[in-house]
């Protein structure tokens, strides 16, 4: 999903989740599932949304970070007596939060979109793909789904 001009972040998977009443209204949950480099710096509590450089905020509204540690060893190249271990630590951040009507709708006709989170002095910045922009559009201008 989209591209980051970060480079904190290793990737983030993102899945919306949209309710339709009875009555048609609906509502939309976003669950974020960041993975970044190991980071000093916690993720904050509000994303934003820049949709045709009109900004929206979004709170979230649970975050679960939590760190992943890899080790991986092999046969030193010097010396086959000595193993090599590599360490690698990231940090994987859950988070959903909902969008408001007035995101949703600026989505409709929208041309532009990206993300943004802010964590510690680092902004990282998520550009979607004009394929994923459609995909956004289509859900959001879809009424309710037919079998």
């Amino acid at each position: 999903m989209g591209k980051a001009s970060n480079s904190a972040l290793v990737s983030v998977n993102q899945t919306i989740l949209k309710e339709i009443f009875p009555g048609g209204s609906a509502v939309y949950t976003v669950y974020d599932l960041m993975y970044l480099k190991s980071f000093p710096f916690h993720v904050n509590d509000t994303v934003f949304y820049v949709i045709d450089n009109k900004v929206f905020a979004c709170a979230i509204e649970n975050a679960m970070p939590e760190k992943i540690r890899w080790e991986r060893s092999k046969p030193s190249d010097v010396n086959p007596n000595i193993i090599d271990t590599k360490v690698t630590e990231n940090e994987n951040y859950k988070m959903d939060y909902h969008l408001s009507d007035k995101l949703v709708e600026s989505v409709r006709e929208a041309e532009k979109i990206l993300f943004q989170y802010y964590t510690g002095p680092d902004i990282i910045t998520v550009k979607l793909s004009q394929a994923d922009i459609n995909r956004f559009k289509r859900l959001v201008n879809q009424d309710m789904i037919t079998e």
